[in-house]
């Protein structure tokens, strides 16, 4: 005991000093902490008044109107139209001169109510579709108000009954997936980088010291089970130490720039992330690090080069990147079977039971199977990853193969 304490102590404190895993880890406490600015970032950029006139006044200025139609110039140049500040020619021909030699942009010319036309120099255009100012919405309002009033139709009456709107609330009973999936999305990101950074650097470091031939001093100053347990200890506390920093640095930004959050996001976090949630997704990514790491750190003990390490354990990442896409997949259905298989099974669980314990309403017992079932996985796991690294650990020849280590264990 007292040698794994001296192991996860001196592993724990070179964490500190792999300079893979701090600068990533640094990384990502940054992009988290920037991305909470990014509301008040949007609203500092938002154009003044001033501005956006300056700016009107100058696209108006490439744009240019024929209207014969007193009334209906008189009904579409007003205040309000944008229309106001373009150019107003009463010959067709001129207006299509000066868009042939880019003086404007684009001209409209307003045939009667029901019937206006668009003058551009096509080949600019890499759409059908132009914006057209509010012109023909105007025109159909105008062409509507005309004929209210020659069948005696009260404008004001029809209006009033295009005014009326049918309102619906929505009352969820339990919890609501669509509020709570970007909680969802955030924390499994969150123990898939965890897993496959520190996985890695455990598998990593343990073939180093093999490389470098730095085992057989550790061997022999201690034990095989005080190492590998030491090592993946360190990792563990290390990676949940992470979590944690992670979380915090979220919570600390959107604190920093709460007034610019919209309301409805700030309530949707205030009211679907619950301690129990928080309890969920710590012990789940607890003893999912703690499973996932012991293999990891029996794989990487089966080669002597470092170079050989993505292939040991390919494996194992190819089953806990299949985890992950069933997670993310199943959010769009997280009432579906899939989800619900997954959130048991200890390979899948770790992610597969927060999304689902966060989207949707879990019974208890399920929650506690579950883990059950990923504690005993993981010790199970511990018991087995030990044994094959101290099989292992003084291997010097050509990478071992797992099945044959298993096999001598039996």
């Amino acid at each position: 005991m007292n040698n794994t304490i001296k192991v996860f102590l001196f592993e724990f404190k070179n964490k500190f000093k792999e300079k893979t895993i701090m600068i990533s880890s640094i990384i990502i406490l940054l992009l988290i902490f920037i991305a909470t600015f990014i509301p008040s970032i949007i609203n500092n950029n938002k154009k003044t008044e001033e501005e956006i006139i300056k700016e009107q006044i100058e696209e108006m200025e490439n744009v240019g109107y024929i209207i014969n139609d007193k009334d209906i110039e008189s009904f579409l140049i007003n205040d309000k139209s944008e229309l106001k500040l373009a150019k107003k020619y009463s010959n067709e021909s001129v207006l299509i001169n000066d868009i042939e030699s880019k003086d404007i942009k684009i001209g409209f010319v307003i045939i009667n109510e029901t019937n206006y036309k668009i003058i551009r120099f096509g080949s600019e255009f890499a759409f059908s579709e132009v914006y057209d100012y509010g012109i023909k919405d105007n025109l159909t309002i105008y062409a509507k108000n005309k004929f209210y009033k020659e069948h005696n139709i009260d404008p004001m009456l029809v209006s009033n009954a295009e005014k009326i709107e049918i309102s619906s609330t929505i009352q969820d009973i339990g919890k609501s997936a669509e509020n709570n999936f970007f909680i969802a999305y955030i924390g499994t990101f969150i123990i898939y980088f965890i897993i496959i950074l520190f996985g890695v650097s455990v598998s990593t470091t343990i073939a180093r010291e093999k490389n470098d031939r730095t085992m057989e001093l550790l061997i022999t100053n201690t034990s095989s089970t005080s190492l590998i347990v030491g090592k993946v200890l360190a990792s563990l506390i290390f990676s949940i130490g992470q979590i944690i920093a992670m979380l915090l640095i979220g919570y600390i930004g959107i604190l920093l720039n709460k007034a610019s959050y919209p309301p409805n996001f700030l309530n949707i976090l205030v009211q679907n992330i619950s301690p129990s949630l928080i309890i969920i997704f710590l012990l789940f990514s607890f003893f999912g690090c703690l499973m996932y790491f012991f293999v990891y750190a029996s794989l990487g003990s089966l080669v002597s080069k470092v170079e050989d390490v993505n292939n040991a354990i390919g494996p194992i990442q190819l089953i806990f990147i299949t985890s992950f896409m069933i997670s993310m997949i199943s959010m769009n259905t997280p009432n579906s079977s899939l989800l619900t298989i997954s959130s048991f099974i200890p390979f899948t669980s770790p992610m597969a039971m927060f999304v689902r314990y966060s989207m949707t309403l879990v019974p208890l017992i399920d929650v506690i199977i579950s883990l059950i079932l990923l504690i005993i996985t993981s010790v199970l796991l511990a018991y087995l990853s030990i044994k094959i690294y101290r099989q292992a650990t003084l291997n010097y020849g050509n990478k071992l193969s797992l099945i044959k280590v298993l096999k001598n264990i039996k």
